[in-house]
């Protein structure tokens, strides 16, 4: 997996990764981060079994990861000094549904553009209405 951001300090060369065309052909396997999205991925199979659903027939549809708060703890340092030991997890969202269903667009209000006072007053001016 080729990495272009945060590449200061620690992600290795590999001249494998000269293919894929990224400054300086930095990357990495990520194994540890992988698991953790396939162990999901198979908790997600064994609810649609538990509820009923054919798995072959699931797609993925959603996956989206947000940022946790950090877990603050401590770890006691040479000479009576206390260091921060934190970790920074994260929330991940898988969703699975059938590959078929496609939901249809209702036939409702369209919702109306919102617009600043500035904007407002510029469409009336236009329109040829006053204040």
């Amino acid at each position: 997996m080729p990495y272009t951001k945060y590449t200061q300090g620690g992600i290795g060369r590999h001249a494998q990764l000269k293919q894929s065309n990224t400054p300086g052909s930095k990357g990495a396997w990520p194994q540890k981060a992988t698991k953790v999205i396939l162990d999901l991925l198979t908790n997600a199979e064994a609810n649609a079994d538990t509820k009923g659903l054919d798995v072959d027939e699931l797609s993925l549809v959603h996956c989206m990861a947000n940022r946790a708060s950090p877990t603050r703890r401590r770890t006691y340092r040479a000479h009576g000094r206390i260091g921060p030991y934190m970790a920074r997890p994260a929330h991940c969202e898988v969703v699975l549904a059938k590959a078929g269903d496609k939901v249809e667009k209702g036939e409702g209000k369209t919702k109306a553009l919102k617009l600043s006072s500035k904007r407002a007053a510029q469409l009336r001016i236009k329109e040829g209405g006053g204040h």
